[in-house]
């Protein structure tokens, strides 16, 4: 897979007061959301830090039902233009989108399809989708391939050893298990 890296000669940097306009604006729609299930922690963004933290809770028709997590967005210098890194910071719910250190790996944060039309509660809202469509609690049956992959949630519904997307091949631990 081809992935662009930027330099500094390119023009793919936003100035400090448009990517802090920007980061506002992911602000105002996580609180306008309405969604029951995502709450911003986040009071005033700081430059400096670059990070916001979302409080999300398990949709009620899920196996996570009840339970509570922390996401943290930290932005680059080069955000919207480079996808934040959003990642659980106070215990990871195990899913096989999620690292056991919390990183978030969705389609969306994926390099190949990130732009900068996409916003943070967009991010969090298929983080609830995944979590909702999960049947049951693992962890990637290939941790090494979940960093760079997402698995194949419809072969996990099927009880299928979990497969990585867009290969036709499963993991050694997840063909052990079939």
């Amino acid at each position: 897979t081809y992935i662009h890296t930027y330099t500094q000669e390119e023009p793919h940097t936003m100035s400090l007061t448009a990517r802090v306009r920007r980061i506002h604006k992911e602000m105002g729609k996580i609180q306008d959301s309405g969604n029951e299930h995502i709450r911003l922690l986040t009071e005033r963004f700081n430059p400096d830090v670059g990070v916001l933290l979302i409080a999300i809770y398990g949709p009620s028709d899920s196996i996570y039902a009840g339970e509570a997590y922390t996401l943290e967005a930290s932005f680059s210098d080069q955000f919207p233009f480079k996808s934040p890194q959003v990642m659980f910071i106070d215990g990871t719910p195990q899913h096989p989108y999620f690292r056991p250190e919390g990183h978030v790996r969705t389609k969306l944060l994926h390099p190949d399809n990130w732009s900068p039309a996409i916003f943070l509660l967009a991010i969090v809202t298929e983080v609830l989708q995944v979590m909702r469509d999960c049947p049951r609690k693992v962890w990637p049956a290939d941790v090494e391939a979940a960093r760079a992959d997402v698995v194949d949630i419809s072969a996990l519904q099927r009880g299928a050893p979990v497969a990585r997307l867009g290969t036709q091949s499963t993991s050694p631990a997840a063909a052990a298990v079939a």
